[in-house]
């Protein structure tokens, strides 16, 4: 069963990924590259490898009887003196509710200069796709959760940083967590249809979720978000 990319690449185009998420059996293809124009060393701000699924929401705990298995995982670091180069990429714009996470940049390359120069020292990503069992002779309608986890350096608080900052503006507050969560609106290049994203604020770390395909509930939603939590002990 093949699963549908376009909105795990799409994300990965907003953030700047030097190459785009992988699928476990599917085909990188090649992702945006730097500008001609831009300077060495905002070209040099990030760093994208592919990485493994440590600290990051797998897809058998979120779908143990899943008859599929498809998911992609990426690590970007960041180099703050680089990040830093170009004043006119590390101010933030206006949050824009009815955009993409993360809200307050136009462009791969802002994006990456506002994480890098407010602190952030790393970036994971994750598409993990499954599905709940179904009686035989119904359909399978696989589901999907697009994952990004910024991480501080050090034990600086994420709460300050301008990306938390847009989440809790544009967001509604969400009970049932160990942290402080948001629900967003937030409109899916796959089903071309409005999806619901959940920012958690934990301490140094901000996780956002993405909640693709139809037949997500609240609870499943949660859960999820806890499973995203536990997959960090050190939080």
């Amino acid at each position: 069963m093949a699963l549908s990319r376009a909105a795990g690449l799409a994300l990965a185009s907003t953030l700047g990924l030097a190459a785009t998420l992988g699928i476990a059996g599917c085909t990188n293809t090649p992702g945006p590259q730097p500008s001609p124009s831009l300077s060495q060393a905002t070209a040099l701000c990030a760093q994208t490898k592919d990485t493994t699924s440590d600290g990051m929401l797998e897809m058998a705990k979120v779908w143990p009887k899943s008859t599929s298995d498809m998911h992609g995982y990426q690590l970007t670091t960041f180099d703050q003196a680089a990040c830093s180069a170009d004043a006119n990429l590390t101010r933030p714009a206006p949050a824009d509710c009815d955009g993409y996470f993360p809200w307050i940049a136009s462009t791969p390359q802002q994006v990456q200069a506002i994480l890098g120069s407010n602190g952030v020292s790393a970036m994971y990503q994750a598409v993990v796709s499954g599905d709940d069992p179904v009686p035989t002779g119904q359909t399978i309608n696989p589901q999907e959760i697009r994952e990004v986890v910024l991480t501080m350096r050090g034990s600086h608080a994420i709460a300050g940083h301008p990306v938390a900052k847009a989440g809790q503006f544009c967001g509604t507050s969400v009970d049932g967590l160990a942290y402080p969560a948001y629900r967003l609106t937030v409109h899916s290049a796959d089903t071309g249809s409005d999806i619901t994203g959940l920012m958690i604020i934990a301490k140094s770390t901000l996780i956002w979720l993405e909640f693709d395909q139809p037949g997500w509930t609240d609870q499943a939603r949660l859960r999820a978000a806890k499973l995203a939590i536990a997959a960090r002990p050190f939080l």
